[in-house]
């Protein structure tokens, strides 16, 4: 593992915050799924690491009485550890790799726990330049009812894949572009709903396909009504 040596500090979503009043009431704690970006623009001498607040959308009581721990990492493009009495995640990308790691962690309270996943995307600053919504409203009042991915045009040679919570492929398309962006309808034929129709409110997940460009990049999306 190759680290650079710190220089300058790069934070990217999901910072800040205090553990004491985090969520509401809960005797079992509830973990939540999350997703972050890092850009590894990486120097000689300089190191690029994330802090990952991993804890501030997670539901729980007596933040004293909290275990937290990473349960498994697919560390590929880079490292994560707990620090801070494991409140504070943090993640350092290895030189000169891009990609979508998965860091695994689990919450205990009283023995009840619960358990979630992190997709830390490592992106390449002169590569891939996009932005990917985390939510969107297909319900037809005329805003926010498409899902538009800036600067998709600059890469037409990909594939958007959208899956469900339980790994169900429920929507795909080749070539993705802002003309037809999607509606929040389903066109996987396993899926059992009509034809056309809008798929239930929740949390979907993405995998987004440059081929050209030989990246992948992964995350969630909210769908709202």
């Amino acid at each position: 593992m190759r680290f650079i040596l710190p220089n300058y500090l790069l934070f990217i979503g999901l910072l800040l915050g205090h553990l004491n009043g985090f969520g509401q009431n809960s005797e079992t704690p509830i973990a939540r799924n999350d997703t972050v970006s890092i850009t590894n623009q990486s120097l000689t001498n300089e190191v690029v690491y994330i802090e990952i607040n991993f804890l501030k959308n997670d539901q729980f009581t007596n933040a004293d009485q909290l275990e937290s721990s990473i349960t498994r990492q697919t560390d590929q493009y880079g490292k994560a550890y707990l620090i801070e009495n494991n409140t504070l995640m943090v993640y350092y990308p290895y030189e000169l790799s891009y990609g979508t790691d998965t860091i695994y962690y689990q919450i205990c309270k009283n023995d009840k726990c619960d358990n979630a996943l992190i997709l830390v995307n490592v992106l390449n600053p002169n590569q891939v330049k996009l932005f990917i919504p985390s939510s969107f409203s297909p319900n037809n009042d005329g805003k926010n009812d498409r899902f538009f991915i800036k600067g998709i045009e600059n890469y037409p040679e990909n594939e958007f894949i959208v899956f469900s919570r339980w790994g169900t492929k429920v929507y795909e398309k080749k070539n993705y572009d802002n003309q037809s962006a999607w509606d929040g309808s389903y066109n996987n034929a396993g899926v059992k709903l009509g034809p056309g129709d809008k798929l239930p409110k929740g949390t979907y997940f993405f995998k987004l396909i440059i081929k050209d460009k030989e990246y992948v990049k992964s995350g969630y999306i909210v769908v709202k009504y």
